[in-house]
């Protein structure tokens, strides 16, 4: 199962917004980064989209603000990722991030990501993360079939019922991230293979689409409706920013699957 066109798209910290929407297989994606405007500096986010054997790779980097050269760890990371996914016949999520993980290490900074990332076939979705970038998904009728929980305080807070997602966007210690590659030892999560279905949307973003819109009111911008309409909505708050309270750089990608395997 693959496009009509390889796809091999890699996004390091751009100074443009970048969005479009591409089909591969059976699903619809959508991809979007953007610098934050009001920021000095680069974009610390890097993006990567890659098709291998019947898979197709999504990843995203976040620099880590507080540390140096966020925005070349982020570069780092998904560079790393890309050599290793197309170097192997068979892609190990916990060898590949260890790669990554190294590779940030080298660079003798002190810098710091964030990853996230998941690994699409024709009827699963696999995903890891490490830090507070998050992955979401949704059935056909708005239940929550798996989302990840973001490597901080507010995100075990969450998990442990002592506030809600939405609750946590006001939580003045949302920004305190436990866990990030450039660290010497990583905790790693990682999803099973997710089975899809028509009509499941999934959308894997940084923390600086989460730390702006709760899990809810993503659902109703892209959960349902039109692929194209809702995801043109999405983008156009990210760049108008007029309902942002957190202004940071913005990159997401929304999948979505829209046919059946024969």
């Amino acid at each position: 199962m693959q496009s009509n066109n390889k796809v091999e798209t890699i996004f390091l910290g751009p100074d443009e917004t970048q969005q479009g929407i591409f089909d591969w297989g059976l699903y619809r994606i959508g991809y979007f980064i953007m610098k934050c405007h009001d920021k000095e500096g680069s974009n610390e986010d890097s993006s990567l989209m890659i098709e291998g054997r019947e898979k197709l790779l999504l990843a995203i980097s976040d620099g880590a603000g507080g540390h140096p050269r966020g925005d070349l760890a982020s570069q780092v990371v998904v560079e790393n990722l890309k050599s290793h996914f197309q170097g192997e016949d068979y892609f190990s999520i916990l060898e590949s991030v260890e790669s990554a993980n190294q590779a940030v290490l080298d660079l003798k900074l002190g810098a710091k990501a964030t990853l996230c990332f998941c690994l699409i076939s024709e009827d699963t979705i696999q995903m890891a993360s490490v830090g507070d970038s998050e992955f979401i998904g949704w059935n056909q009728k708005g239940k929550n079939r798996y989302s990840n929980i973001p490597d901080s305080q507010v995100g075990y807070s969450i998990e442990a019922g002592h506030m809600t997602q939405e609750q946590s966007l006001d939580d003045p210690e949302r920004f305190y991230v436990h866990n990030m590659m450039g660290d010497k030892i990583l905790r790693i999560e990682s999803s099973s293979k997710i089975s899809t279905k028509k009509g499941h949307t999934f959308v894997m973003g940084s923390d600086g689409l989460f730390d702006n819109f709760s899990h809810e009111r993503l659902y109703s911008l892209i959960g349902q409706g039109g692929f194209e309409e809702s995801f043109d909505e999405l983008c156009k708050l990210c760049r108008d920013q007029a309902e942002l309270q957190k202004l940071d750089d913005i990159s997401f990608f929304v999948i979505r699957k829209v046919s059946t395997s024969s």
